[in-house]
């Protein structure tokens, strides 16, 4: 069981926790909140950039955040990693990283492989009625999580797209996985962070 923290106490644990994965000459584009306590525990040599406050409303969509940092910063590719996916693993990211730097993938990101009867709009997505297989023989699907995104700049701004035409799917387990959008959501990262050590 984690010790009872203040809410101070918290937020700067999570703070550090977000700047010991930055390394030296990287260049990070955060938000309000905990964010703004990341600068003080940075490494030497990382960057840290300020966003707009307009981009951290509620109904700020992901294209207006990536037009606005590809402005900004002129990089060759662009890791954009959400705090709401706190059990991705730094190795998952890096091996994405590696694919796109090193083996001629455009783009990268996490998704969630599911073997299991699928549905979309009304219809099966993954097999067809008259013939069932079995769940260890259905064709699986993919479901990208919010963990990160990895992509060249030629696909942000030649295409307008996050995930390129030859990306690398990072598959991650469902703990990996998991994203924090709701309330239920926080509170099974409750349960499960004492035991991954955050």
């Amino acid at each position: 069981m984690l010790p009872e923290l203040s809410e101070n106490e918290a937020r700067a644990r999570i703070a550090r926790r977000i700047a010991a994965e930055l390394e030296d000459g990287a260049l990070v584009n955060l938000g309000i909140g905990i964010p703004q306590l990341v600068p003080h525990y940075l490494p030497e040599g990382v960057r840290f950039l300020h966003r707009s406050p307009q981009l951290d409303r509620n109904e700020t969509l992901g294209r207006e955040i990536y037009d606005a940092f590809t402005a900004e910063v002129d990089a060759d590719i662009y890791v954009l990693a959400h705090a709401t996916s706190p059990f991705i693993r730094p190795e998952t990211i890096a091996v994405a990283l590696h694919k796109v730097t090193g083996e001629g993938y455009d783009s990268a990101f996490s998704a969630e492989r599911l073997q299991t009867f699928a549905w979309f709009k009304g219809e099966p997505l993954n097999y067809s009625l008259d013939t069932i297989p079995r769940t260890q023989e259905i064709e699986p699907v993919f479901v990208e999580t919010s963990a990160f995104f990895i992509f060249r700049r030629e696909v942000w701004c030649g295409l307008h797209q996050r995930i390129g035409r030859r990306p690398y799917t990072a598959v991650v387990d469902r703990i990996e996985g998991i994203d924090i959008d709701y309330p239920e959501d926080f509170a099974l990262a409750e349960v499960i962070a004492p035991s991954r050590k955050l």
